[in-house]
């Protein structure tokens, strides 16, 4: 009788072993697929468990199991080999999601353009206003301290704020005005037929309704901020003299945010050169 229950305790012990190493291909195999985080969770929870109850009834067992003592190899294995999956799947979903937002046509909280499809919406309106006789400006603006509150608060509460952003970008800038972003963070917005002094009077409207519709996600009455940057479109080809515009008002951008925040930044004047001439 002790034999047979001897004999059944290996058993169990081989059993519980292979269930908790599939357990944990499984947890890493579901996250990689479909990333049911919560699911995971049970799915680890259930691999360690298991792996514990088999090293459980192979101690039990005692010193003649003999040979058979390297039934509890698979359960020490079941939880490292469980994070292992994850963090290479974690690596995978990281590097598809950012590829993904990188190349997909609209941004997903905003529904703006990103900055590929941006460029080509924005090429035929410069292309109108250079034969109207007008100038151009790119205006690029971002929420001040954004980093801190994607990683205090989370990619939910900064997708919320992105979204209020481009609703208070579209109520600052006129109609025929084309926004989208330049950065995954960061909007930009081309102003056809607009002077120097008409974009600053936008870029001021846009900082006073930001300061007064932004909600600091820790509540704490704190009122967010932005940060502008405007480039006067140059002459040359359009979709290079629009990068370069788009260069230098990031380039504004940056200053005015990397100097305290809430400020407006002019780019230097881009060089005199033919329209027939390259950026």
């Amino acid at each position: 009788m002790k034999i047979l229950l001897w004999n059944l305790s290996q058993l169990g012990v081989v059993l519980l072993s292979l269930a908790a190493l599939v357990v944990a291909w499984r947890a890493g195999s579901t996250w990689l697929h479909d990333g049911r985080r919560f699911g995971n969770a049970l799915l680890g929870a259930a691999a360690v468990l298991l792996g514990a109850a088999a090293a459980v009834l192979e101690y039990r067992a005692g010193p003649s199991a003999g040979l058979l003592s390297w039934l509890r190899l698979p359960a020490a294995m079941a939880l490292p080999v469980m994070f292992i999956i994850l963090l290479r799947a974690l690596r995978r979903r990281d590097a598809i999601a950012l590829s993904t937002a990188r190349d997909a046509p609209f941004d997903h909280a905003t529904g703006l353009p990103n900055h590929a499809l941006l460029l080509r919406q924005i090429v035929p309106a410069l292309a109108r206003s250079r034969r109207e006789g007008s100038s151009a400006i790119i205006l690029v603006t971002g929420i001040d301290g954004f980093a801190a509150v994607q990683d205090r608060h989370g990619p939910g509460a900064a997708a919320e704020m992105l979204r209020s952003l481009a609703t208070i970008l579209a109520d600052a800038t006129r109609a025929g005005d084309l926004s989208g972003h330049v950065e995954p963070a960061v909007l930009g917005t081309l102003l056809p037929a607009a002077t120097g002094e008409a974009a600053e009077r936008i870029a001021n409207r846009l900082r006073s309704l930001a300061s007064e519709r932004l909600v600091d996600p820790e509540m704490s009455g704190r009122r967010p901020t932005v940060s502008v940057g405007i480039a006067v479109v140059g002459d040359g080809v359009e979709p290079a003299a629009l990068e370069e515009a788009i260069s230098s008002a990031l380039s504004a951008y940056r200053m005015a945010r990397d100097a305290g925040g809430d400020q407006l930044r002019l780019a230097p004047e881009p060089p005199a050169r033919s329209a027939g001439v390259p950026a």
